[in-house]
């Protein structure tokens, strides 16, 4: 037999395999040892001494690597090659195991850079630490577990880079983690090709590995159960300039001609970290076929997730590895295997962790992002809510000094906010403060009714306009100082200008000076003598002439007789809807009402209920925004008791409703007189649309914000200012969830609000009937002596009307401006003046009239006229020298089409466009439609008017009487024209009978 030569190329090609099966994970001990195999140190590829042999067996590279399987490794493999050492390395760790039980916010999304660092720092942990996902039937686990020595750093870690995660510690219970009475089916993995060549890597943007495990840990059945092990530890030794040198020559050139990829894999595995690293997975279940069934299911998903291009882990089996020495293993979170070499992304790939996904219910269900209450909020008086962070219960505080910095609340409606707000009133309410609750709906007020402590029923004032036998008066017009003076007229302009449909600066001034005419009398007045003092002359004679305020005397009897005498009908009609209800007129009609400066320095309770429905939107809004005018008058008020100021509470729900000028002082300045705001709404955009001033105040001045869940632009603007939370968090709160913040963004922290105290059916009925009782005998005037007392006060004329006037044309006559309120009240005689023929439509008699208007004003008025960019029609089209007015008539059509004709007419570069109907109402909804869709005017206008308003805007912007010869525009040319003379009696006169047959003809239109 010829002996043969082991070519120098096998050899080294030997010794490269039996060094690399060091990294594999393949390799087993009869005992527990360190997860980092034995570290050999590769010098390169050096040519060995010869070997002859001649036992008649041919070796292969194959089956000298397989021979290290063989009974005894160690044993062989050093006889094979004396230079590489396989023995491990015992491991001997028996102190306590730390569990870190995590639970993930919903709408959690991990951030790759931080999971990469959170894994480069655990590999300064010397003992092994182990990630374990545990499912059972009813619930997904997730647990990192460590030696007792290492788990105050591991926390600090989890608490740096995922501070959203809740972590809750405790010792591990070994006999806890697997059912001795079940089958088990387990089996470890390692790498199926040289462990240079790394596997799937752990990319952000790439589906989740974890999924298909976290798939069949959602629908596991009853009597199942399945963990997922991860053991790993960072590797001590310089592996890393060892792998680059197995697969390079002393060269550079690669060591394998028919693999010269190596190199390359090998340079991509070794930019990160090293670890050590056993996998296994462990299933259980009633019958060992059922455990071995899901087991291979398992198995396949595992190396699906983890195959490359060039790698992936396969299962391993061995005989001497028994299932004892396995269980205790699983428990002990120890291995009797070598670990593989596994870089970062390799071991992030299967230790991270998921991004929510809503069809994994049992990991995610009922949990949220939460964060440590911070320091300042512990210890304070008032409670707020718990606070739950990694397993702690911790009360959210507040004191007095906070408060006085006001708070705001937000959130969708059903989230919580008026569980807080009865919460918060009833601890005022139980130490003694004094507290205003502000409802425009009444279910706030019904529910502290209910609740309110025996020791102070005495102290309440209820306001509650459904309680028409007995209502409580509040006299708007009464006020002391100059500055509350000044602080009424403006509330009071600011919250009538807020609900008309037509207002102008005229209105302003009339309203303002007839409010400070009254407030200036000895006599006084409420508000409804501010009606009489604009429509009877005699009774504002009589109050002038109590009163010795030059600068308003001034007013009535030089400036208003050169008003046009519409100036205050639109006043007149808002006040008419305001006391119109007769629950409304009878609370304002008494002079005597609440003391609302003794009410503050009392601390008394005062609760006011606006119901919606009795009273109208707009009418309890503007109720509202008056008794807030109160109070801030009571506020300043406070200034010359500077020893004596109690804390004081004023809650406001839905307060976009109520914006004045004083709800913006009472932000800025209230805290100096030791009151505090509560305030609430729904979101940003009701704040917005009401005043993007009063937002700004709202976001830069309230130290305390407390968030419910809102939607997704309120989210974004809210995180703003806020440290810990992001949009998704504050979109997923749950019902009585909420996000707060105090005074700086780094103080925000979760927290659950408490409910109110539950209360007997019967209780309440009769803690409401007793407060209510005490609060009529002491604040309120049965309804029949207001009656009397109104029917008194009106002044129903007798006298004969007076006689028409008619007109004079007298040449070069002066034209007298300004008349007597009085006269625009004079019969004019009956002109029969054409109907509409009864088949031309409403939109086309619209059209036909606005026509005729304008050309009287000296208009080009063109019907149907086209777009000058061709996009269509428009209803009329007026122009005056290089003046353009696009008007736009809607009868039939809904809010969205003319919104739509509007927007198509400034898209055209029209600068002027009129929006006409002769439906108030309707005028509305196409007003907050083009609202919505939040155009940029810029330079352009639009305006809505009903016909008669829109012929009262012509005549304000005319001229009462052109001289007697002139040139003048008719119908858009040029003509010398000569008028009479026309009177302001006149122009009124005309005004009034058209906008009366203008009203006619629409109505007729519609009977018709």
């Amino acid at each position: 037999m010829q002996p043969f030569t082991v070519s120098i190329q096998e050899q080294l090609t030997t010794t490269f395999y039996e060094w690399e099966l060091l990294g594999r994970g393949w390799l087993h001990a009869g005992e527990p040892i360190q997860l980092e195999p034995p570290f050999t140190p590769f010098f390169g590829h050096s040519i060995p001494d010869l070997q002859m042999v001649d036992d008649a067996v041919v070796p292969t590279v194959l089956s000298k690597v397989a021979s290290l399987f063989t009974s005894n490794t160690q044993q062989e493999t050093s006889q094979t090659v004396d230079s590489i050492s396989y023995t491990p390395f015992p491991f001997g760790e028996d102190s306590s195991l730390i569990r870190h039980a995590l639970t993930f916010p919903r709408g959690f999304i991990p951030n790759t850079t931080a999971v990469f660092s959170f894994l480069t720092m655990l590999s300064y942990i010397k003992q092994p630490v182990s990630v374990e996902l545990r499912a059972t039937s009813d619930e997904i686990k997730y647990y990192i577990v460590c030696r007792e020595s290492d788990a105050p750093y591991l926390t600090l870690q989890l608490k740096t880079y995922f501070p959203e995660i809740g972590i809750n510690t405790s010792i591990e219970l070994f006999e806890h983690i697997l059912d001795t009475s079940l089958p088990l089916s387990t089996v470890d993995f390692g790498l199926e090709q040289e462990f240079m060549r790394p596997i799937a890597m752990y990319q952000a943007k790439q589906p989740d590995a974890l999924v298909p495990v976290l798939s069949l840990c959602q629908h596991l059945s009853a009597g199942s159960t399945i963990l997922l092990q991860v053991l790993f530890t960072g590797v001590i030794n310089p592996w890393t300039a060892s792998m680059l040198r197995s697969v390079t020559q002393t060269d550079g050139k690669p060591f394998f001609e028919n693999a010269p990829e190596m190199v390359p894999l090998v340079k991509e595995k070794i930019q990160t970290p090293l670890f050590a690293t056993t996998m296994r997975i462990a299933v259980q279940s009633e019958d060992s076929g059922t455990a071995s069934q899901i087991l291979d299911t398992l198995c396949f998903a595992i190396r699906t997730q983890a195959r490359s291009l060039v790698n992936t882990l396969i299962p391993l089996f061995t005989d001497t590895y028994t299932i004892t020495q396995r269980a205790m293993d699983i428990a002990f979170r120890q291995s009797h295997r070598f670990g593989m070499l596994l870089n970062l992304g390799e071991l992030a790939q299967f230790f991270h962790f998921p991004a929510y996904n809503s069809a994994f219910s049992k990991l995610y269900s009922g949990r949220r992002k939460t964060k440590e209450v911070p320091s300042i909020a512990v210890g304070n008086p008032y409670s707020i809510g718990i606070n739950e962070h990694n397993g702690k219960s911790t009360e959210v505080t507040l004191s007095d000094t906070q408060r006085m910095k006001h708070m705001h609340l937000i959130g969708a409606t059903g989230t919580g906010k008026s569980t807080l707000i009865i919460q918060l009133a009833l601890q005022d309410i139980a130490k003694g403060n004094g507290v205003s609750v502000i409802d425009p709906h009444g279910d706030l007020i019904e529910e502290l009714l209910a609740r309110i402590p025996p020791q102070r029923h005495q102290d309440v004032v209820l306001v509650d306009p459904s309680d028409m036998e007995f209502p409580v008066g509040i006299n708007i017009i009464e006020a002391h100082t100059d500055t509350e003076k000044e602080v009424l007229a403006s509330d009071l302009v600011a919250s009538f200008r807020k609900h008309a449909t037509s207002w102008g600066d005229q209105m302003n001034a009339v309203l303002a000076n007839a409010i400070l005419a009254l407030l200036e009398s000895p006599d006084g007045g409420t508000i409804h003598d501010l009606r009489r003092f604009l429509v009877e002359q005699p009774f504002r004679a009589q109050v002038l002439s109590t009163i010795t305020d030059p600068s308003v005397l001034y007013y009535w009897q030089k400036e208003y007789p050169f008003l046009k005498t519409n100036s205050i009908g639109p006043i007149l009609t808002r006040l008419d809807s305001f006391l119109r209800p007769k629950v409304i007129r009878t609370m304002l009609i008494q002079k005597r009402g609440i003391n609302f400066s003794e009410l503050m320095q009392k601390q008394r309770i005062l609760l006011v209920k606006l119901p919606q429905g009795l009273i109208g939107a707009e009418n309890s809004y503007v109720l509202g925004t008056l008794v807030l005018s109160k109070l801030h008058q009571a506020a300043l008020s406070r200034q010359n008791s500077s020893n004596s100021r109690y804390p004081y509470y004023i809650y406001i729900d839905e307060f976009h409703h109520f914006i004045t000028p004083s709800i913006k002082e009472m932000l800025t300045g209230a805290r100096k007189y030791h009151i505090g705001l509560i305030v609430a709404h729904q979101d940003i955009t009701q704040l917005q649309k009401e005043d993007t001033e009063l937002m700004h105040t709202v976001f830069n001045t309230v130290a305390t914000r407390i968030v419910f869940r809102t939607g997704d632009s309120d989210a974004k603007k809210i995180c703003e200012g806020l440290q810990s939370f992001e949009p998704s968090d504050i979109q997923n709160l749950a019902m009585g969830d909420a996000v707060i913040r105090i005074e700086q963004p780094q103080y925000d922290c979760s927290l659950e609000t408490i409910a109110a105290p539950y209360c007997e059916e019967e209780h309440r009925i009769k803690n409401s009937q007793h407060i209510r009782a005490l609060s009529r005998k002491s604040y309120a005037t049965h309804k029949s002596e207001l009656e009397a007392m109104l029917l008194a006060s009106l002044s129903l004329s007798t006298e004969k009307e007076p006689q028409s006037i008619k007109k004079e044309h007298t040449k070069n006559e002066k034209h007298q401006e300004g008349t007597q309120l009085s006269q625009s009240y004079i019969e004019v005689a009956h002109t029969d003046i054409p109907e509409p023929e009864q088949q031309t439509s409403t939109h086309r008699y619209l059209q036909l009239l606005i026509k005729r208007m304008a050309e009287s004003k000296g208009f080009i008025a063109t019907i149907e006229a086209p777009l000058p960019d061709g996009a269509g029609q428009i209803d009329v089209l007026l122009k005056k020298d290089k003046q353009q007015i696009a008007v736009e008539v809607s009868h039939t059509t809904d809010a969205e089409w003319e919104t739509h004709n509007i927007l198509k007419c400034l898209h055209a570069g029209i600068e002027t466009v009129f929006s006409i109907s002769g439906d108030v109402k309707h005028l509305k909804k196409i007003r907050t439609s083009f609202e919505k869709e939040k155009y940029e005017l810029k330079s352009q206008q639009v305006h809505f008017f009903t016909p008669d308003t829109l012929l009262e805007f012509f005549n304000e912007n005319d001229v009462i009487a052109a001289p007697a010869s002139e040139e003048q525009i008719i119908k858009g040319y040029r003509v010398n024209v000569t008028y009479d003379v026309i009177s302001q009696e006149e122009v009124t006169r005309k005004r009034n009978l058209i906008a009366r047959v203008i009203s006619d003809s629409i109505r007729k239109k519609k009977t018709k």
